[in-house]
């Protein structure tokens, strides 16, 4: 076991017994980050977060004019801002 491992079980062993519900729920929140996942489904699951970022965009897409240039005006700002591009 590595040193880690152990310093893991060791703060894990001092929490109380009425507070291990929490410590579970966390740690099996954090295994199923861990999980390895297939080329698909990070295809799928990055498609799926580009879709929630178009949704959340929309209406705020016609506010600006047609001709609005992103890096432009970024540019400017960092110029205005600190005197660099």
């Amino acid at each position: 076991m590595t040193d880690l491992k152990a310093k893991a079980i060791k703060i894990i062993e001092n929490f109380p017994d009425d507070r291990m519900d929490y410590v579970l729920r966390n740690l099996e929140s954090l295994q199923e980050n861990f999980k390895p996942v297939d080329k698909e489904e990070r295809k799928r699951r990055a498609n799926e977060a580009l879709a929630k970022i178009y949704e959340i965009m929309t209406p705020y897409r016609d506010k600006f004019p047609k001709d609005f240039d992103c890096k432009k005006e970024m540019q400017e700002y960092r110029e205005e801002r600190y005197g660099i591009a």
